[in-house]
Parts: structure tokens; C-alpha cells; sequence
């Protein structure tokens, strides 16, 4: 892929979606904003990177470009702490512009939320950063210390010294709160504390807070922190005490119907906070129980409800957004952590779609602190395809792309309905059209390799990677899902051609990798230098890297010199002075922000291959030299106390940082002094080994001295100024990627699993696993490992039943015997398993009554239809039907996706909204015996189903599982049919008379034959739409997906309402087919609009070319003299997604006039999503002149215009390569504001929105056939279309 770099016109510009639109070699592309450029308007033009491929272009702005009109190297630049990782801080401009910063730096971000850098370079993406400020110890923790805190608390309270770790914790603000719920909730479950013990961690938590001298030990900025820290503690445990009283009365399920009531109703409660903190901590404590599941699944749609009972702007506001966004991550989380009930439960699935759609409504950008909203989508993504989608791998794609930040765009979210498909509906015909707009590199760094991620790549490499030296162990031929490969140094065994549809060399590479990634490679190794090693007692020159967290300050260290000395080590701060203070970081080594070189002694070699050094002895030494060079008898030093009897003589520290023994003059009278006191001294003589001596002269208060300070002036002066300067290789920097974290990682795993049950490749899917497997490893997830060798065992135990047509049942208990625990946790695992178990028993007619139990009794289908087959080839080989047990055994394979080999039954494909595959009239699916009235009565609302929508074809003898020909022999064996074809179609024919309703319109509407391409009988039901509802027993059916629903009772009124509304449509539709073969409309020339006929032009302007008004508006006032200073009011319409009612027409926006009459008309919004919203022009000139208002609709507007309610909008759009015209009476559509999302016009897919326009409805005949129908609308190349088009022309003409 090869890149330029352009500068583009900028063609228009989207607010809502915040892109540019740019011209690219006659093509036009979006181009994301940056923030900074959000509600500027149009740039003209900017410089973007164009990257090329063979099949796309991938444009983005030139970030570089961005970054210089604002930094150079070398500027300071202000930053704030973001967010905090293990590796860096995030950290963010005043422009919005990110980068990262070594967490190398002790920096607490709670107290030092801001920080000053200097620009090292600008390259790719983003500038690199270095550290200017010092952080001293009032920046990078506490200064009150956790023993003082714990030893407050101990006053009130013992056992809970967590408190401290928790209130002095480096959270960021806004997470504290979440911190705090956790706490309480581990500390419940953990140490069983009570209700009691909960209120006396409460109170010593106040007591500590109004009583103690804590908050005036601290300096303002913790004091503030603190404050708040406790604040929230103590209302956080009151809360949890009201949540477990609740749960302890049995009332925890009416108190959140109480509250949820009052939310339903008024869309309020008195105190917010605190009924949503009580019921989160309500869910919490549910969650841990027996039943804890249930009250989650009882509960959860009472939330959604609530939710959608209001306009989302009300729950925007605060507290309600931060407490629902934080009660639906618990849900979310609550339901990701079990995966397994996410494959077998549609209850928890839909509710994790919900959850999910219903908290990204809620986000805005700010709000990235509480959750990771693009985790969040790319999983939202990925379980669309669950629900069920046509193309589930494309929505894998963009959940991936998503994933890694390659696709930032984002789809328009319904919160206006319960039903998952149709949630799942909107969200996947929006994002079939999403593509990546940018190229993302990222890097996980994870235990024993690491993980690196593209746009068409995702690669497992070593620690040490070097791709010129690397072999691919995964191959070529396989042609994995995004390009999926593992690089290592050993070179792999190769594969034959004979041998690449067997298991075993692939479980062989996976063994390869794994034992490759633990024991890394030789030649890994060989690729190192050999390194000098230093010798004991030798001295070397070292620099400090590292602070670690060990009780007394101990430092990491690497020796610089000699440079063919490479070794790294420890050093306590013991081990350089004779004094310690806790307050010392990596800046008491630094000058300048680079590390100081000084030299110690090699003490000791650890068994890690680390060392042990020294610097006391030399940095006496150096103090004795410095004092007899440096400072006379006579001089005066300050000092700063570091303890001793202050009565006698005691102990201080220089302001060079040597130590120093202060007595009295012998006229002087002793007085107390604490630590950290700063002093004057004189008569200054030399003492005792690394110490001098001197007098006290007195208590010098105006003197800022601390022991850090000293200690670092000492490092300085003893490291001589020398300075260690790392070879920079911008080069390098320009290709370092990004970090990704490991919940992003956990989400890729998901991600590649899914991909794997979608392949009907075992071989495929068997590596897969294993790229599933590594990562686990690599990220430290034991659990997850394990589930992974498992699932490859298991596709291991059914390779043995493609190779041998049997598995050894001693084989299969043995595997039970040591997998059954792990397997009994996990659904999915122990039903493979099962199938598995049921296979061994093929042959073995001892095991036929456990299979008839099977067959009959259990509530898995796909269970029940294999232990049938089973049990049909045991006997079938004990009859000697040799050829009719082969033939099932084909079957058997043929449901475990093994057959392989070119199979001359016929492939129907995919079951869609019009296709349906039954196997049988007679037996239901989950049963081994016949059953005609109850498979039949199933054919009949599938039937049913199709004749309320838009028909389709309903196959019998077709394989729902295989999607291949299985024939009805079976069932014309049946005593009723005889053998007989005729009788057969008879009888489905006279059922469709008796039992639908009304039986002779349903069958005017279906033809029945048999499928002359299939090689066995296949019975074909093809069904026209119908326009009259039809019911079967009283109920109706409608067509959802792939499948067949009854229409609830609630929504009866309105689903026959609207069919009946499209009868006319449905009709004309039947007689254009046959018409149009034999006649052929001319299509009707366009004719000159003459202005004279339409009427006096409608005043308006407009400079946003995306939003169109109508153009044949027909005014009430046309023959009278209005000129445009007569209208009354204007409504504008601006870039920055606000509107304004002026008195007076104006530019840069769309700027619409309103007539007086039109006053009592309403406002006519339509969105690229198809939503359309009529708002009352009454209602929405109601308000303040020229005071703009925001409009919050997520979706773009494309049209606006003033209407009345006799009047028809028109629209014409683009699906599925057809263009159709859609008619829409004024009083049909539903009522709305400028901020609530409403239904689209139709609930296929749009691909674009071309033209509307408002006309008159003087008379109905002009759109008979074609006015509000409730399907796709009239197709613009068959005879409604046209004619549609002729009426559009008509009034053009005017």
C-alpha cells in the first residue's frame, strides 16, 4: 500500500458525522475532522495522506501537517492526564490532539492532573513527548503518608487497612466513585462483613475526616482530593447499608419498581443520586446470589423500559446520565463475563444488544473516563451477528476495524423498540456501508510475545522482532480471516499436500508455537550480541531507570559505562547515603530531564542474571574531598533536621546533601526541633566517616530546603554533570505503534471465535482456536486457555470420527473422565461434548434405549436429531441395510460439517426474510415419531407468516442445517400419502383452505410443485404477498429475519391496519407483472418548469448544500402582491447542528420563510436514515427570537420544509441497486421535535435519500396504488414507479 500526500478541495461539510467531504480523482471521499476543526465550517481545503490499494483508497488528514501549525520541536507544551495504563499516560492538548508519556514517571493524577512537556519530534500520527517539570513529592503521591492514615483509622477501627490504599489510590476523579462500589462489595463478599461492621467503617470514616488532623497535614490540592474522596466513601457506604436492608426485607425487586414508576411517570426522583446509587448497589449484591441471574433477566427490561420512556435528552442531563451509563456497564460487564449464556440464552443476548444500544445513545465524547466506548461498539457489533444478520462476517469485519480505531464512523442507534431484530436491522444496514477511514498499527506487549494489529493483519510476533529473520508458521493455503499469522525464528515443519485436510500436523504447529513462545528460539538468541558481563567489586558508571515499589527506596538501575558492559541491577538508597526519605524519585537522579551517570560498585550477582551495586563508600569519599575543597571553617551551610535527641547533639543533612552532626555552642540552650526543620550551622570540621560537624546558630524558617532537595544537589555534584544521552532513531519512532489494552485483546479473542463458528472448515476453524489459544496465553488468561485446548480436543475427537467413521467410546470416557468439571461449567463445551458422546454410541445397539431416551426427551433439537439418526443406522446395520446406514452415516456428517467431498444434492443456500427450509410434514424436528397435525399446524404459520409480508418460498424436504436436499420420501411413506405425490400436494393444499383464514383468499395467493433440479422429491410452496391479514387459530403471523413470529396482541391493531392500507399497492403490483411483458411504458419527457404557472418563487436562501427544501411549493397566497419583507418568520437551519427562529431571512444557512397560513402547518425533517419528523410550526416558533437551539437528532438531516396536513411528501431513494418512489400523506406521519428519533419511513435498507419534495393532494386518484403503502414503494423502472414519476413531473410543470 503505498502513500502520498495531497492537498484537497473540501467539497462540503457534515457536522453531524464530522467529516469533510474531499474530491479525490473525481471521486468523493469523507475525511474525519479532528477536534479542534468541529463547528469551523469549511477549511477550502486540507492535506490529507492518501494511502492506495489495488481495490480502495484510504484518505485521512495529514496529522503531521495539523500538529506543526501548532508545535515545533523543542516547545513546552501543557498536557493533562487522560487516562493511565501500565505502560503510559495518555495525555491530551488544549487542542485535543493525544500522545503519550513513559509511565516511567511516578505521577499520581489525581494531584497532578496537568503536565508540562517538552517536543522531542513530530512524526506520524502524533508528537513524542519527554518530561519537563520535576515531579516532586507533593505531585507524585501523598505527602501525608498511608501509615500516618492507617494509624488514624486504627484509633476508631481495626482490620481494614484497605481504606487507606483506597482513598490514596492514583484514580483518576471520575472513576473513584466506581472504585469505591467495588471496594465495598469485595470487603462484603470477601470478609463477610455485616451491615454492622459497614456502619462502623462509615463512621470512623467521618471521624477520621471531622475529628482527626489529617486534612490540615495536607497541603490544599490533597486537601481538596481528599474531601471529596471521603465524601464519597461515606454516602457510597450509606447507600450499600440501604441496599442491603432492602435485600435482607425481600423488597429489593418492589423498591425498583417503585422507583422506576416515578422515573416512567415524571421522568424525575427526589434525589437522583442517591435512589440510583441504592439500586445499583442493589444489583451488586443480587448479582453474587443463587437466583442472581434471574433478577438480572427480571429486572433488566424494566430499565429498557424506563429508559425508552422518555426523550433521551432528559436522561442526558445529570445525575441521570452518569448513573445510567454506569448501571448499564454493569450490565454489560455482568452479561460479558459469561459468554457462555450469551451463545445458549436469546434472553441475555437481546438484553446485551439492548444494553449496549441504549448506553452509546447516552455517550457523548466526554464521557470516555466512565467506559470504553469503542470496545463498547466493536462488541455491540459483534453480538448483531448472534441476533442474526445476513452477512455475519461482514459485521465481524467492522467490528475488528472498529476495534482497532480504523472505522470511527458511527450508526444511528433506535431506542424506540424492545425487538432485538429490528434493533439489530437498523444498526446492520447502516454499517454495511462503513469503511476504514483511516490506517491504525497498533501493539499489545504481553507475556512471552507480542501481538500486532492492522487493517488487513493481525500477527503474533516474538519479544524481540525482527521480521527479516522470522519464518511463518501458519500456511499460506489456509487464507485465515484477516491474514491472521504467527512469526517465529524456528523455521516450521512443512505440510503436504496429502496431509493438509488431516488434524494432526496442525496440532503439531500449535504445539510448536506455544512450546516456541515459552522456551523462545535459539536463533532468537543468536540475534543478541554477546554482552560483556561486569565483575564483583568492580566499578562501573550507572544510571537510575526505575523506581520500584519496595518498602525503602530502591532503584532500578543499567551500567552506561564502559559501554561493552551491559547490565542491569538495584540500588537502595541505603546503599548511596547514610540518610532516607521516602520523598525521592526518578528526578533526584535527573538533570534536565536526561539521567545523571555516577558510579558504584558491583556487590553482588542475582540469580536472574541481575546484579547488586553500591555507591556509600565512594559518595563519602566524594563528601570528604567536596568539604575540604569546598567549605571553611568560617562558612555557614543550611541544613535540614532529619532526627536524633535534639537535646544532645543530632543529625541534619547539608544543603549539598552531606550528612551532618549538629551539637550545641556551649552557651546555647537546646530546643526541640521536629524533622524537616531548617537550620543555620557554622564552625564546620570534619567528623566521623561520611559525616562533618558543626555548630547550630539558629532556626532559619524563610529557607525552602526538603531532603530530596539536598539529595539531589548531592547526585549531581557527585555524577560531576555528566549526563547519559540515548541515540534517538526517529526512523523507529515513525514506525512504533500504538498500545492496545488487554480488555481490546479479550474482545479480539471473542471476535476471532466467532469467526471460527461461522467456518464450515473444521481444519479452518481447529486454527482459529488455536490463534485463540495463543493470545490467551499471551495476556495471562489461564481460564481462557484452557477453554481453548478444550475446544480443540474436541475438534481433535471429531477429526477421529471423519478419519475412522467411529470414536472409541473408551476414548470419549476417558476424555469426560478428565475434562467433565471444566466441561460442566460451560454449556457450549459439555453440548459438543454430548454430540461427541452420542456419536460414539453409532454401532453399538446396546446404547439404543439411551438414544431413544435422547431422541424423545431432550429440549436440544440438534441432540435429539442426531441420537435418531444414530439410532436409525444401528438398526439399519443390524438388518444388514448396508447401503441405507451408509447413507445415514453421510447425514450424520453432513450435520457435523465434515462432508467434504463433491455432494450431488442439491445446495439451496442460506435461509433469508423470503426463503424457509422444513424437512418434514409429518415428523416435528425434535421428535423421532410422526406427528402430522402438529408438523402440519407448523407449516401453515410459516405459511401464514409469508402471506403477511412480502411472500416468499417455503421449501419441504430441505435440510435447515445443511441447507441441502433431503427429500420427502419419508414422508410418502406415510399411510395418508401412500407414495403418492398428488395426494401429498392435495392434502397441503385443502389444509391451507381449512385452517387459514380466510382459507380461499390465502390460496389464491400460493402455487405448489415439485423441484425438477433435485434429485430426491422436494415440495415447494411459492407465496405471493396477500393483501388481506391472515390468521391462523386466531392469530396472526408475520414474517422477522429468518423466521416466523405470531403478532402480539398489542400490536394486532396496527399491524392489520397497515396491511390493509397496502392491499391496493399489493394488487396493482400483481397486474403491472403481467402488464408490463407486453406493453412497454414511454417514459414521459421532462418539461421546462414555467414559473408563471407554479406561482411566485418560495424566498428562501441556503448556503448548506446537504439539506434540501422544496422547490414547487404551491403557496395560498399566490395571486395576492406578498413580497418577501411581508413574511413573518424564518427558521434557519446551521452547519453547528443548531436552528434559530429571526424575523428576517438570512445567510450562511438554510433559511426558510414561513407564510402566515402555513403558520398552523407544521415543519417537515427528513434524515439519511429515513426518520421523518413533523413538528407543529405553532409549537416551534413558540419561542425566543434569534436564540439558537440545538438540534441532538444523532442522524443527518437531508430535507426540511414547511407543509400542510392535506399536503404529500414525496421521496425518492436508492436500495439494493433499485431506486423507488415513496408517497406519504402530511397527517400519517408522526409528530416530533428537532430532538427525538423517530421511525423511518421504511424498515429496509436505504442506501441514499436522492430527492423530496411537498405536494398537493388535490386528488387521491393521482397516487392511487401508491400512497402510504408500507413496503419499499414504488420501483422507478416498473409501472408504478413511472407513473409516480409522471405525477412528480406534473407538478414540475405547473
Amino acid at each position: 500500500m503505498s502513500k502520498q500526500l495531497h492537498t484537497l478541495k473540501v467539497v462540503r461539510v457534515d457536522d453531524m458525522a464530522k467529516t469533510y467531504i474531499v474530491e479525490y480523482e473525481d471521486k468523493l471521499y469523507r475525511v474525519h475532522m479532528v477536534p479542534e476543526q468541529i463547528g469551523k465550517g469549511n477549511p477550502g481545503e486540507i492535506v490529507c495522506t492518501i494511502e492506495k490499494s489495488k481495490n480502495s483508497n484510504i484518505i485521512t488528514q495529514d496529522m503531521e501537517t495539523l500538529l506543526r501549525r501548532h508545535y515545533k520541536e523543542g516547545d513546552e507544551v501543557m498536557y493533562r492526564i487522560e487516562k493511565v495504563t501500565n505502560l503510559n499516560y495518555f495525555l491530551k492538548d488544549q487542542y485535543g490532539y493525544s500522545t503519550y508519556l513513559d509511565s516511567k514517571y511516578k505521577i499520581n493524577p489525581t494531584i497532578t492532573p496537568n503536565l508540562r512537556c517538552r517536543i522531542k519530534s513530530i512524526t506520524g500520527k502524533r508528537v513524542h513527548v519527554e518530561l519537563v517539570e520535576k515531579i516532586t513529592l507533593e505531585r507524585s503521591q501523598f505527602t501525608i503518608g498511608s501509615d500516618n492514615v492507617k494509624a488514624l483509622f486504627g484509633k476508631y477501627i481495626e482490620g481494614y487497612d484497605s481504606i487507606t490504599d483506597l482513598l490514596l489510590s492514583d484514580e483518576i476523579l471520575g472513576s473513584f466513585d466506581s472504585e469505591c462500589h467495588r471496594w465495598i462489595h469485595t470487603i462484603c463478599q470477601t470478609g463477610n462483613t455485616s451491615k454492622e461492621k459497614l456502619a462502623d467503617i462509615r463512621q470512623a470514616c467521618l471521624s477520621v475526616l471531622e475529628e482527626s488532623s489529617l486534612l490540615k497535614d495536607c497541603n490544599s490540592n490533597e486537601r481538596e482530593v481528599l474531601e471529596e474522596r471521603f465524601t464519597t466513601l461515606i454516602e457510597q457506604i450509606g447507600y450499600y447499608i440501604h441496599a442491603l436492608e432492602f435485600v435482607e426485607l425481600g423488597a429489593e425487586e418492589e423498591t425498583i419498581d417503585q422507583l422506576l414508576d416515578k422515573l416512567q411517570n415524571t421522568g424525575y426522583v427526589f434525589h437522583p443520586k442517591k435512589m440510583f446509587y441504592i439500586m445499583m448497589c442493589i444489583f451488586l449484591i443480587k448479582s453474587k446470589d443463587e437466583d442472581g441471574e434471574k433478577f438480572l433477566d427480571t429486572m433488566m427490561p424494566k430499565i429498557f423500559d424506563t429508559l425508552r420512556s422518555c426523550d433521551v435528552s432528559n436522561w442526558k442531563r445529570q445525575p441521570f446520565k452518569l448513573v445510567w451509563i454506569k448501571l448499564l456497564e454493569f450490565f454489560i460487564k455482568s452479561l460479558n463475563e459469561n459468554q457462555d449464556k450469551l451463545a445458549t440464552d436469546k434472553t441475555a443476548l437481546a438484553n446485551m444488544v439492548q444494553s449496549l444500544a441504549l448506553q452509546f445513545n447516552l455517550t457523548e465524547e466526554d464521557d470516555e473516563v466512565l467506559i470504553d466506548s469503542v470496545l463498547n461498539l466493536s462488541m455491540l457489533y459483534r453480538y448483531c451477528t448472534k441476533v442474526g444478520v445476513v452477512d455475519p462476517m461482514m459485521m465481524l469485519d467492522v467490528a475488528y476495524q472498529t476495534l482497532i480505531g480504523a472505522i470511527q464512523e458511527e450508526p444511528c442507534m433506535i431506542s424506540n423498540t424492545s425487538d432485538p431484530d429490528r434493533m439489530v436491522n437498523v444498526i446492520y444496514n447502516q454499517v454495511g456501508k462503513f469503511t476504514p477511514d483511516t490506517t491504525t498499527s497498533l501493539r499489545y506487549e504481553g507475556k512471552d510475545a507480542d501481538i500486532l494489529l492492522d487493517n488487513i493483519s493481525i500477527k503474533i510476533v516474538p519479544k524481540e522482532y525482527y521480521p527479516e529473520e522470522t519464518y511463518e508458521m501458519v500456511p499460506e493455503y489456509l487464507e485465515l480471516w484477516n491474514n491472521l499469522q504467527v512469526e517465529q525464528y524456528s523455521k516450521p515443519s512443512p505440510i503436504g499436500k496429502a496431509n493438509r485436510k488431516s488434524i494432526r500436523p496442525y496440532k503439531t504447529l500449535w504445539n510448536d508455537v506455544k512450546l516456541n513462545l515459552i522456551v523462545p528460539d535459539k536463533k532468537k538468541k543468536d540475534k543478541k550480541v554477546e554482552d560483556t558481563k561486569p565483575r564483583l567489586d568492580e566499578t562501573v558508571g550507572i544510571i537510575i531507570t526505575k523506581q520500584t515499589a519496595a518498602e525503602t527506596p530502591t532503584f532500578e538501575c543499567m551500567v552506561v559505562d564502559p559501554e561493552e558492559i551491559k547490565a542491569t541491577g538495584t540500588i537502595r538508597m541505603a546503599d548511596m547515603v547514610g540518610y532516607a526519605t521516602p520523598t525521592v524519585g526518578l528526578f533526584s537522579f535527573e538533570n534536565n530531564g536526561k539521567p545523571m551517570i555516577f558510579d558504584a560498585v558491583v556487590t553482588e550477582a542475582n540469580p536472574d542474571g541481575t546484579y547488586k551495586f553500591e555507591a556509600k563508600k565512594l559518595i563519602d569519599t566524594f563528601c570528604e574531598d567536596y568539604r575540604y575543597d569546598n567549605i571553611k571553617f568560617t562558612d555557614h551551610l543550611y541544613c535540614v533536621v532529619t532526627g536524633g535527641n535534639t537535646l544532645a547533639p543530632f543529625f541534619a543533612v547539608s544543603e549539598q546533601g552531606i550528612s551532618v552532626s549538629v551539637k550545641y555552642a556551649p552557651e546555647d540552650t537546646p530546643i526541640p526541633m521536629p524533622k524537616g526543620t531548617v537550620i543555620e550551622v557554622s564552625c564546620i570540621e570534619t567528623g566521623k566517616s561520611g559525616y562533618i560537624t558543626a555548630v547550630f546558630s539558629r532556626i532559619a524558617p524563610e529557607v525552602h530546603l526538603t531532603l530530596a532537595d539536598a539529595f539531589g544537589v548531592l547526585m549531581n555534584l557527585y555524577s560531576n554533570g555528566d549526563i547519559y544521552e540515548a541515540e534517538e532513531e526517529i526512523e523507529e519512532e515513525e514506525s512504533v505503534p500504538d498500545m492496545i489494552d488487554k480488555p481490546k485483546v479479550k474482545e479480539l479473542i471473542n471476535v476471532i471465535d466467532n469467526v471460527a463458528s461461522l467456518d464450515s472448515d473444521y481444519i479452518k476453524a481447529y486454527n482459529y482456536l488455536g490463534f485463540c489459544k495463543i493470545i490467551a496465553h499471551i495476556i495471562e488468561d489461564d481460564k481462557q486457555v484452557q477453554y481453548y485446548e478444550s475446544k480443540m480436543s474436541l475438534i481433535e475427537l471429531l477429526y477421529e470420527f471423519d478419519i475412522n467413521n467411529c470414536i472409541s467410546e473408551t476414548l470419549i470416557n476417558k476424555f469426560q473422565e478428565n475434562n467433565g468439571e471444566f466441561f460442566s461449567q460451560h454449556s457450549t463445551l459439555h453440548h459438543q461434548f454430548r454430540k461427541l458422546q452420542i456419536i460414539s454410541y453409532l454401532g453399538h445397539e446396546e446404547h439404543n434405549r439411551e438414544l431413544c431416551n435422547i431422541a424423545c426427551e431432550t429440549s436440544n433439537p440438534d441432540l435429539a436429531q442426531l441420537a435418531q439418526l444414530i439410532i436409525s443406522y444401528n438398526f439399519m446395520q443390524k438388518t444388514n441395510m448396508v447401503a441405507q446406514a451408509k447413507d445415514v452415516q453421510e447425514h450424520i456428517k453432513e450435520l457435523l460439517k465434515l462432508q467434504k467431498k463433491e455432494n450431488p444434492k442439491k445446495d439451496y443456500g442460506q435461509e433469508t426474510f423470503t426463503k424457509e427450509f422444513k424437512t418434514s410434514i409429518v415428523c416435528p424436528p425434535d421428535s423421532m415419531q410422526p406427528d402430522l397435525p402438529r408438523q402440519t399446524h407448523k407449516i401453515m404459520e410459516e405459511i401464514c407468516a409469508f402471506l403477511n409480508a412480502e411472500g416468499g418460498t417455503l421449501y419441504i424436504g430441505v435440510d435447515d442445517k445443511t441447507h441441502l436436499e433431503r427429500g420427502i420420501d419419508e414422508d410418502l411413506k406415510f399411510s395418508l400419502f401412500d407414495g403418492s405425490k398428488d395426494k401429498y400436494d392435495n392434502y397441503v393444499r385443502n389444509k391451507i383452505n381449512q385452517m387459514l383464514v380466510p382459507g380461499e383468499v390465502a390460496d389464491h395467493y400460493i402455487s405448489t410443485s415439485f423441484d425438477e433440479e433435485a434429485h430426491t422429491p422436494v415440495y415447494v410452496i411459492q407465496i405471493q404477498p396477500c393483501p388481506q391479514p391472515i390468521s391462523i387459530d386466531g392469530v396472526f403471523y408475520e414474517r422477522r429475519g429468518t423466521s416466523s413470529r405470531h403478532v402480539s396482541e398489542e400490536y394486532q391493531s396496527t399491524f392489520i391496519s397497515n396491511r390493509l392500507q397496502m392491499a391496493s399497492t399489493i394488487e396493482q403490483a400483481r397486474i403491472a407483472e403481467i402488464i408490463e411483458n407486453a406493453k412497454v411504458v414511454e417514459t414521459p419527457q421532462e418539461e421546462p418548469v414555467d414559473e408563471a404557472k407554479s406561482g411566485r418563487p418560495f424566498e428562501y436562501s441556503t448556503d448548506i448544500a446537504s439539506i434540501k427544501t422544496s422547490q414547487i411549493r404551491v403557496y395560498r397566497h399566490k395571486d395576492d402582491d406578498i413580497q418577501p419583507d411581508d413574511l413573518p418568520t424564518y427558521i434557519n437551519i446551521f452547519e453547528d447542528n443548531t436552528y434559530s427562529i429571526t424575523p428576517q431571512l438570512l445567510s450562511g444557512c438554510l433559511s426558510l420563510g414561513i407564510y402566515d397560513e402555513e403558520q398552523e402547518g407544521v415543519l417537515i425533517v427528513v434524515y439519511s436514515t429515513g426518520e421523518i419528523s413533523k413538528i407543529p410550526l405553532e409549537e416551534l416558533l413558540d419561542g425566543d427570537m434569534w436564540s439558537p437551539k440545538t438540534i441532538n437528532n444523532k442522524s443527518k438531516i437531508v430535507f426540511v420544509s414547511p407543509a400542510m396536513p392535506d399536503d404529500v411528501l414525496s421521496i425518492l431513494y436508492h436500495s439494493k441497486n433499485n431506486d423507488y418512489y415513496r408517497f406519504i400523506t402530511v397527517e400519517n406521519i408522526d409528530h416530533g421535535t428537532f430532538n427525538t428519533c423517530m421511525r423511518p419511513f421504511y424498515t429496509g435498507q436505504i442506501d441514499e435519500i436522492t430527492e423530496c419534495e411537498i405536494l398537493p393532494l388535490t386528488d387521491r386518484n393521482q397516487y392511487k396504488n401508491f400512497l402510504d403503502i408500507d413496503k419499499a414503494g414504488a420501483d422507478i423502472k416498473k409501472t408504478d414507479g413511472k407513473k409516480a414519476c409522471k405525477v412528480i413531473k406534473s407538478f414540475l410543470g405547473k
